[in-house]
């Protein structure tokens, strides 16, 4: 019995072990990082698929070179960690487990389009709706020029529905 809790403790320390070795922090194994800091080598590699299917847009569309992924020499880098940042803001201020993500507006396209704005805020949601109002002003002023001289409303994002559709 004691050969057997002790092989078991083993085993679990060993477990333990592994467990913590993924969870090694990005910036301990990559240079550079920014808006992602803190986070573990797997979320980093989750994180930019999803920008990548979102945005319909492969690794070299933030990064120049691959062999040198770290360098800042890609202006969309600077766009990504903006919108990183805008996205996890308006993330806080949102109640709830409905989550803001770069699908919601970008649905597999690099431009966001469009789309007029018709969704009324709903009684009781003011907080939510300042917030977001604050958000379009920060990426109306940030993106102007991605946008063309056009607008970012709730139907940008909302596309007409009280709720962001999920992504497909």
């Amino acid at each position: 019995m004691r050969r057997f809790a002790r092989t078991l403790g083993m085993a679990l320390a060993c477990l333990a072990l592994l467990g913590m070795a993924s969870a090694v922090l990005a910036e301990s194994k990559f240079k550079n990082i920014k808006a992602l800091k803190g986070k573990s080598d797997d979320e980093i590699k989750k994180a930019m698929s999803e920008w990548n299917k979102s945005l319909g847009v492969k690794c070299l569309g933030c990064h120049k070179n691959l062999k040198t992924p770290d360098l800042d020499d890609h202006p969309a880098k600077e766009a990504t960690r903006a919108m990183v940042k805008l996205t996890d803001e308006a993330n806080a201020a949102i109640p709830g487990d409905v989550k803001i993500t770069c699908w919601g507006c970008h649905r597999g396209n690099l431009k966001v389009g469009k789309v007029d704005d018709n969704v009324p805020v709903e009684k009781g949601k003011e907080e939510v709706s300042k917030k977001m109002k604050e958000m379009t002003v920060s990426l109306g002023q940030k993106f102007s020029a991605e946008l063309k001289g056009g607008s970012i409303t709730c139907g940008t994002c909302h596309h007409g529905a009280a709720k962001i559709p999920a992504k497909p």
